[in-house]
């Protein structure tokens, strides 16, 4: 049974480690691209087939990285699962991992801007965003390649003890981090509410903020309902949840009332668009960072 984990951590290495290479090639041949292509759109010069064909072979590339953070994740969560404690180093593989995760649709998000203003002979501020984004992913992947390359140790010694509290720590860690992150997007429908659209911004982007934490969240339910004997929580972790969610539920009731007396005179604004992804990210958040507080304390 070990040996057929560890052939399978091996060949999870061999593949993140490749992917992670073509990853940081194709974004390479974005940001050079992109550099050629910037000067004849913001001028509204007409792209030739070749220039169309170029930005459309960048898309294998964002296939490519998006398994690359998914493997990356996995690996790290599993050398999270069998570590004696959680360095900064695995603090930081994490989010990177999420964070290039989530980029992907942030890089998206930009090309499309561009694409849409260029035909309607707008200015294309988003320029100004795209190469820091393009910068990160290629940093996300080359700490994460590094990473692997050195081995993280994933499959420790066969009677290591898994540590159960790692796991843990880490849902609400990724929850804290997806939550605060969709949070603050969404705060931005206020100051830019004329581009608000209900299907995308409202539903879309918040469902791929939260889906890193789905996805920890489900690999922490795999391990407790394979794990014998089942035991969801010890009796500090339960007591730690109930009280994050006694302190979440008063702020957020705090807080939904402020978010409606503030709009009183607007309800029928961008706020109506807004309510329900917003309490759910702010519960998530706040829920996550409480119970990081307590297991702290000890």
């Amino acid at each position: 049974m070990v040996n057929s984990i560890k052939k399978i951590d091996a060949a999870l290495k061999i593949s993140a480690v490749v992917t992670g290479i073509i990853s940081i090639g194709f974004f390479v041949f974005d940001l050079i691209i992109l550099l050629q292509l910037q000067p004849k759109m913001t001028h509204f010069d007409l792209l030739s087939k070749e220039d169309l064909s170029l930005i459309n072979f960048s898309g294998y590339g964002l296939i490519v990285f998006l398994i690359f953070c998914l493997i990356s994740i996995f690996r790290v969560l599993q050398f999270i699962k069998h570590a004696e404690k959680i360095t900064f180093l695995s603090i930081v593989s994490i989010t990177l991992a999420v964070g290039g995760f989530l980029m992907v649709f942030s890089f998206i998000g930009l090309l499309d801007d561009i694409g849409n203003q260029y035909e309607q002979y707008r200015s294309q501020p988003e320029w100004n965003w795209i190469y820091p984004v393009i910068v990160f992913q290629i940093t996300v992947a080359i700490w994460l390649v590094c990473m692997h390359i050195l081995d993280m140790k994933l499959i420790r010694q066969e009677k290591q003890i898994i540590l159960d509290g790692n796991v843990y720590m880490i849902v609400h860690f990724t929850g804290l981090l997806c939550g605060l992150l969709c949070f603050l997007f969404l705060l931005t429908a206020f100051p830019y509410a004329s581009a608000w659209n209900l299907l995308v911004h409202s539903t879309i982007v918040p469902i791929i903020f939260l889906f890193p934490y789905l996805l920890i969240l489900g690999y922490w339910l795999f391990c407790k309902v394979t794990e014998i004997p089942h035991s969801f929580f010890d009796e500090k972790q339960f007591q730690d949840i109930g009280k994050s969610a006694a302190l979440t539920l008063m702020i957020q009731s705090l807080f939904m009332t402020a978010l409606f007396v503030l709009n009183y005179q607007n309800l029928a604004g961008v706020v109506r668009l807004l309510w329900l992804p917003i309490d759910l990210s702010f519960c998530l958040t706040s829920f996550s960072a409480w119970n990081l507080f307590f297991y702290s304390k000890g």
